[in-house]
């Protein structure tokens, strides 16, 4: 006859198990012991269903190996699109700030100089955005490939 345990008993007794004594197995040889995970499925393997790719991540079958190759050119495409935006941008803040501040005299000879106050000021502030978009978009992405070497 069986009888019912609560959760509570059964956590407990899962809690007494020596966590030493389990190991993984691989998915394919359920004798031997698993030494690697597939990045892309999560599967168990074993140094004999193992496959390393260039960039050091393990995958389990050659479809793995595919969309892994296949996400990593999408995130290297993406990377430099952003790259390039944030070229893009820089720029634009480097000739919207030359151009605030080349109009600041022209406000100021028409007399209303707050509005040149403004302009100035707009102007410095696109600059320093334009330095600052650029060295984000730098320094993110060499962080990006310093990341890479270790995964």
């Amino acid at each position: 006859m069986h009888t019912a345990i609560s959760c509570r008993e059964s956590a407990a007794q899962l809690r007494q198990l020596d966590i030493r004594t389990k190991i993984m197995r691989c998915r394919n040889h359920n004798e031997r012991q698993a030494n690697a995970i597939c990045v892309n499925c999560g599967i168990a393997l074993c140094n004999d269903c193992s496959d390393q790719l260039e960039n050091g991540k393990i995958v389990c079958s050659e479809n793995c190996k595919k969309s892994v190759t296949n996400s990593d050119m999408a995130i290297d495409l993406i990377r430099m699109k952003i790259l390039k935006q944030n070229k893009v941008a820089s720029v634009a803040y480097f000739i919207l700030g030359g151009l605030f501040i080349l109009f600041t005299p022209l406000a100021y000879l028409d007399g209303v100089w707050q509005v040149s106050i403004f302009l100035f000021a707009m102007g410095i502030g696109m600059i320093v955005a334009g330095f600052l978009t650029r060295k984000v978009g730098k320094s993110s992405f060499e962080a990006e490939n310093d990341i890479k070497k270790y995964i």
